[in-house]
């Protein structure tokens, strides 16, 4: 897994049901490391909720780490993602 300053938080609409979900993302590599849809098949009614879930999921991933801190940054939206953010 990559290390916590290089990851980011990204939602994405799930086509069936219209639900949102949350990833965690190597903001270098665009490689999904987390995801809470395949993880638990948890899904949210907005893709607010599932940013803010996902945010506290980067956060305890970080907190697992010793001295790792987490850097603010927006990244552009991928297409087909509308919500993409960092912690």
């Amino acid at each position: 897994m990559a290390t916590p300053a290089r990851l980011t938080v990204r939602t994405r609409l799930l086509p069936d049901p219209p639900l949102w979900c949350w990833e965690i993302v190597d903001s270098v590599t665009g490689e999904v490391s987390e995801s809470c849809w395949e993880r638990e098949s948890i899904a949210f009614r907005s893709p607010e909720d599932a940013l803010r879930s996902g945010r506290l999921e980067l956060i305890r991933i970080a907190a697992a780490r010793p001295g790792a801190r987490l850097v603010s940054r927006r990244l552009p939206p991928e297409t087909g993602s509308p919500s993409s953010r960092s912690a």
